[in-house]
């Protein structure tokens, strides 16, 4: 019987391979059947390659959910087989999964396991591999203490020119993203010179990383020069509207090219383009995973009641088989009278209930019929309702997206008027009214990038704020911020008002508060206390100090606003006494109605 099922397995799998492209759902059907067949501990090697297959469908069609519940059945199985090179591979398909499903630190924890399997085969080629992959992983995480350790064991490991050029250009990208593009600048170079027979896209990557370094640095002829390169090869290729990175880029050699128009025009295309491949993926995404599940649960029930039909219908042909051997019955004894009738007499009975037990299969069959055609119907209204439920929250994600965008873009227009403007006091009103937009803009960044539409983490959303007003002041070097938030959650109606009144206090210490000083540091406490729902806010730095005349002054448009923006979160702040400037509100941003700024 064992025999049996493998045969029958490995066919169910042959006929999955040949459906994979053209009728997914079936091909998914097909899998599981063989995966179901394949039961016994010595079917492991043949059940593993079915769900590997498995996985590689869903992976396919972007039900990585799926793919994900899949991944880790096989994870939990190919330990038993022993197989550390499979087990090896299965971690970095696991690694990809939570990649692309946005879990970099999972993505991370799983490239490392695979990585200390390779290892321990003396595996160099599928090291080496394992190392890119890794620093890939940990420089997009931006865990750059982890990428500096496992970067000089990666320089051990490849034996290749390419292999070496790799790990330079990953060096040099990891180097740009920690704000040091004078550093990174002469490794991209070399990385670039010695990957001159490369793949076009690693060639792409490499300009677009030098172009950005270039543009930190001010050398915008070069960046224009390396621009240029690197659209000409995404011209060649046939993808220079695949990634919009590009025409970011563009804007910002333009504007530090003083062309303000062209930068305008740059920074709107990559906008649209953003927008556009975002839609075009959802789009994909959502139809490829309709047409991998269009068999439901409803269906394979369905399934169930046709084998019961059939087993009713082979009941009937049973009696009706027994009725026939009745008759050869009296056939037979038609030679005496009174048997014959009395066999007669037993006949008309036996006729009697095989009208009745008909009569019954005939009413089950109907039965099934009819409830064959209600699971029909349940299974349409059924993908209705999840169509126009997963259509509105993407709707309002939309929103969201194009929210912040349009607020980016208006930020963007009040940076430009500040730069050409020679009156410094109009200046610095431009700067601040683009740092407000952009508190309001990362509310709705934060709401479309986690897609939560009710709530948004507060901590997060604080410390991309702050690490925002310390860059635009240029004090990342000087002046340490200390957050300590526990005030986890918090609406839309409640953070932006929250956002825009810690952006008037940071950007307040940050152009006041340390004039002539080389260091300084700013706290932050944010609580909530859960018995009562009153959340506290102290907020201090060891600056110059603010006088009670100047926070009290209504002639200072940002303290004003400060206080009405208390008062619309139901509290009231006050500024107390001691060395520094330190501040104090208490509010409660769940009382409704919230009072709204006068």
């Amino acid at each position: 019987m064992n025999a049996d099922s493998v045969a029958v397995a490995t066919r169910l799998l042959t006929d999955a391979q040949r459906l994979r492209g053209t009728r997914p759902a079936y091909a998914l059907v097909t899998i599981q059947k063989a995966i179901a067949l394949l039961k016994g501990p010595e079917d492991l090697s043949l059940r593993l390659t079915a769900l590997r297959a498995k996985r590689d469908l869903e992976m396919d069609h972007a039900a990585y959910d799926a793919a994900l519940r899949t991944c880790q059945d096989i994870l939990g199985q190919s330990a038993a087989n022993g197989d550390r090179k499979a087990l090896a591979e299965d971690l970095t398909v696991e690694s990809e999964i939570h990649d692309r499903t946005e879990g970099t630190d999972l993505a991370v924890d799983a490239a490392k396991r695979a990585l200390v399997i390779r290892r321990s085969m003396n595996d160099s080629a599928g090291c080496a591999n394992g190392y890119i992959r890794l620093l890939e992983l940990l420089s997009k995480a931006g865990r750059y203490s982890e990428f500096k350790r496992n970067y000089k064991e990666a320089v051990t490991s490849c034996t290749d020119d390419h292999c070496r050029s790799r790990l330079q250009f990953l060096q040099g990208q990891a180097l740009v993203g920690q704000d040091r593009p004078a550093d990174a600048l002469p490794i991209l170079l070399q990385a670039y010179r010695s990957m001159e027979n490369a793949r076009p896209k690693d060639r792409i990557d490499i300009l677009m990383a030098i172009t950005a370094a270039e543009c930190s640095l001010g050398l915008w002829n070069s960046a224009q020069q390396h621009l240029d390169l690197c659209l000409g090869l995404l011209r060649s290729e046939n993808v220079l509207y695949s990634d919009h990175r590009v025409f970011g880029l563009a804007a910002l050699v333009a504007e530090g090219r003083g062309r303000t128009a062209e930068a305008l025009a740059y920074q709107k295309r990559q906008f649209q383009l953003r927008d556009s491949l975002l839609g075009e993926r959802r789009s994909v995404r959502m139809a490829s995973v309709q047409a991998l599940y269009a068999i439901s649960n409803d269906q394979r029930d369905l399934q169930h009641l046709r084998e019961e039909f059939k087993e009713s219908t082979d009941l009937l042909e049973q009696e009706r088989d027994r009725g026939r051997w009745g008759n050869i019955m009296i056939v037979t004894l038609s030679t005496a009278f009174t048997i014959l009738l009395l066999m007669a007499i037993k006949l008309r009975r036996t006729m009697l209930r095989e009208r009745s037990k008909n009569k019954v299969i005939r009413r089950q069959s109907e039965e099934i019929r009819q409830k064959n055609l209600e699971m029909e119907r349940r299974s349409l209204r059924l993908a209705e309702t999840l169509m126009s439920e997963e259509e509105k929250e993407i709707q309002l994600k939309e929103i969201h997206h194009r929210v912040k965008n349009n607020l980016q873009i208006v930020s963007t227009l009040l940076r430009m008027q500040g730069a050409t403007s020679k009156d410094q006091r109009y200046a610095e009103l431009m700067r601040d009214c683009q740092g407000r937009l952009h508190s309001m803009a990362l509310v709705h960044e934060h709401i479309y990038m986690h897609g939560d539409l009710s709530r948004v983490n507060v901590k997060a959303h604080v410390m991309a704020l702050a690490d925002a007003v310390v860059k635009n002041y240029g004090l990342q070097q000087r002046v340490a911020v200390d957050l300590r938030i526990s005030y986890d959650q918090a609406s839309l109606d409640e953070l932006i008002p929250l956002s825009l009144l810690l952006n008037e206090l940071l950007t307040n210490s940050a152009k006041y508060a340390f004039n002539g000083r080389t260091n300084g540091r700013i706290t932050l406490i944010l609580k909530r206390n859960a018995a009562n729902g009153e959340c506290e806010l102290q907020f201090s730095d060891d600056g110059t100090g603010l006088s009670q005349e100047v926070f009290l002054s209504k002639e200072s448009f940002g303290m004003e606003l400060v206080r009405t923006l208390a008062a619309q979160l139901n509290g009231s702040i006050q500024l107390l006494t001691g060395e520094g400037t330190t501040l104090r509100m208490l509010f409660h941003p769940d009382e409704r109605p919230m009072r709204k700024a006068s």
